[in-house]
């Protein structure tokens, strides 16, 4: 790429991104009777903002409706702020909820929608089903390998922001800090509060352990009768949530 087609490059993104003045560039644009060199600038700018403000309310359109009649200046901000780096706009704001910060439960709410965004498109695993468990003897339970799959995450927010998710308009909401799953179990995504112990093991899972492993976790907070039998029950739902991997041997 030539210099000259660098210096364009950065003069066209100052005026698109940082209002610069668009004279600068006037004698490198042709005009004609449909249309002058300042007009075509003029649509560049405000055509490439506005694509991106709409990627955003996409992505984020329970975030937009919480923010109302700010969320044009609001997403426009954030554009100029973070503008696009990439040629690709599948990853394009993925900073929504740290800039939201300030404004409280909204970056809540914002880090929910993205989470489910980005899982939607991750990765597949082959799934741990209860019939495949049960084909194991009963001397590799503990050992039995524990993985989450790749389309899901944990996580805390400052605000629960499944309630947010769940409310049909922008509602106060005081800080209440929330552990969110938020998995894909084709073709639909879910979300849901977990408890500290659950998310405490899931986080084991996340990692890679094993069944043996989640019992010893358990057997601190419970008497030793009753480890293996909470152990199976949190199996047992994440089985039914289609959240574990299967990493059993094929005949």
């Amino acid at each position: 790429m030539s210099d000259r087609v660098r210096k364009l490059q950065r003069e066209l993104s100052g005026v698109m991104l940082d209002s610069h003045d668009p004279t600068t560039l006037l004698s490198q644009v042709r005009g004609d009777a449909r249309a002058s060199a300042e007009a075509r600038i003029g649509i560049y700018a405000s055509m490439y903002v506005a694509r991106l403000v709409e990627v955003l309310g996409e992505v984020y359109p329970l975030t937009a409706r919480w923010l109302g009649d700010e969320v044009d200046d609001v997403f426009t901000e954030y554009v100029r702020t973070h503008p696009s780096r990439s040629p690709s706009l599948r990853a394009y704001g993925d900073r929504l909820a740290d800039f939201l910060e300030p404004r409280g439960a909204v970056a809540s709410l914002a880090r929910l929608e993205w989470e489910r965004y980005d899982v939607f498109d991750a990765a597949d695993d082959a799934l741990l089903t209860r019939d495949r468990l049960a084909s194991l003897p009963p001397d590799a339970y503990a050992t039995l390998e524990l993985r989450a799959i790749r389309a899901s995450v944990l996580y805390t927010c400052d605000h629960d922001a499944a309630a947010l998710f769940a409310a049909e308009a922008a509602v106060d909401a005081e800080a209440t800090p929330t552990t969110l799953l938020v998995w894909r179990d084709p073709p639909q995504v879910f979300h849901r509060v977990v408890g500290a112990k659950e998310a405490e093991l899931l986080q084991m899972v996340q990692r890679g352990t094993t069944l043996g492993l989640l019992c010893d976790a358990l057997a601190t907070d419970e008497p030793d009768e009753n480890t293996a039998q909470e152990a199976f029950a949190f199996v047992g739902r994440w089985l039914a949530d289609h959240l574990l991997v299967d990493s059993l041997p094929t005949d």
